[in-house]
């Protein structure tokens, strides 16, 4: 089945490339027209391919070098002017023709046509190579000096390069029908297979599907409550893990507390000037007195405690305790008490720092008070 899809696409996407490269090709072809042979220069009796007549090591009509191109004349009555026409036409960009004439010894060598291809180096062509028969025509250099038009000069690189596309878009264009005229007929071929087998297959293809629906409940239901039973165990154990993570935290607070405790005790036992013993019974002094019943005592436990119900985050305690303290819900909600109990202890705290100043301007009240009566 594959097969078919591949040859397919392939199809498809060769035909998307020669689309692309055929719209390239017009529009180059469109831009760099064929100079005209009025613009060319002829020097007769001079071969610019080579010093030898004719040129050694090759056979008449094929390419001499790396450089000079044999180019093909269709026209009977061949001369210099249907030689120009040729290499004007051709796709390829020539910046000197050369004809061979009627000189030559051979007579297989008479009246062929050759171009200096764009890029040759300048010692490619020599102008001064006396060839009897031979012709050598350039373009001029008001029209650019090359078979095609659109181009100012050698130093005209974009357009060189530009119209120098034109053949290769050619050779790309000629490869890629090839190849489309290889792969239509085993692409249709397959498409039109897959076709029937999809028809032919189509009933067993249903039958599977009702099979597996049918047959594959139970596995499904299975598989689901497996999958929950794992999910289950998966929160019990990440549960189990959050609280010894937690309880961690707390007995490494304690510790901590214990090791500052001691720590602060001891270098207050250290720097104090009371003895081991004096020190021992100003402790049980404190304790034994009331000094738990104390006000600031009572609300620093109460402060404590209320923390501890929150957590072990102090930072995040602080934060939540401004976000009560500021929300109406915290006075009138389900945590009223806190509120109270706040209440309460600033009620305290205020009494006992301004206790002393009602009791001392009490007696001056009450003499007012006798003054007035």
């Amino acid at each position: 089945m594959s097969g078919g899809y591949a040859s397919s696409s392939q199809l498809l996407s060769k035909q998307a490339e020669l689309k692309k490269a055929q719209a390239e090709y017009e529009t180059l072809r469109k831009t760099y027209t064929p100079n005209l042979r009025s613009n060319f220069t002829d020097v007769t009796d001079i071969n610019a391919i080579s010093n030898v007549n004719p040129p050694p090591g090759i056979s008449p009509g094929e390419d001499f070098g790396e450089y000079w191109k044999a180019i093909i004349d269709n026209k009977s009555a061949k001369s210099i002017d249907t030689c120009i026409t040729a290499a004007v036409n051709d796709t390829r960009l020539f910046k000197t023709v050369v004809y061979t004439g009627n000189a030559n010894l051979s007579t297989d060598w008479n009246k062929k046509c050759y171009g200096l291809i764009y890029n040759a180096p300048n010692d490619a062509s020599n102008t001064t190579n006396r060839g009897d028969g031979y012709i050598t025509s350039t373009p001029s250099a008001s029209s650019g000096g090359y078979t095609k038009t659109g181009i100012t000069g050698s130093s005209d690189v974009t357009n060189i390069e530009k119209a120098s596309q034109i053949y290769d878009l050619e050779r790309k264009i000629n490869e890629l029908i090839r190849d489309i005229l290889i792969l239509a007929p085993t692409a249709i071929d397959a498409s039109l297979n897959e076709l029937k087998n999809g028809a032919a297959n189509a009933g067993v293809v249903n039958t599977r599907i009702n099979n597996y629906m049918n047959t594959g409940a139970t596995d499904i239901s299975a598989n689901k409550l497996k999958m929950e039973k794992t999910q289950n165990n998966i929160n019990i154990y990440d549960d189990i893990n959050s609280q010894i993570q937690l309880k961690a935290y707390k007995y490494r607070f304690f510790i901590y507390f214990v090791v500052a405790l001691v720590l602060v005790v001891g270098l207050l036992s250290y720097l104090s000037k009371l003895s081991l013993m004096e020190q021992i019974q100003y402790i049980v002094k404190f304790v034994d007195g009331t000094w738990w019943a104390n006000w600031s005592v009572l609300m620093f436990v109460v402060i404590l405690l209320i923390l501890s119900s929150f957590g072990w985050d102090m930072r995040g305690n602080i934060m939540m305790i401004v976000r009560y303290i500021t929300d109406p819900q915290f006075w009138t909600g389900e945590l009223w008490w806190i509120g109270i109990t706040f209440l309460l202890l600033i009620v305290i705290y205020f009494y006992s720092a301004f206790k002393s100043f009602f009791i001392s301007i009490s007696p001056s009240l009450e003499g007012l008070d006798g003054d007035i009566m």
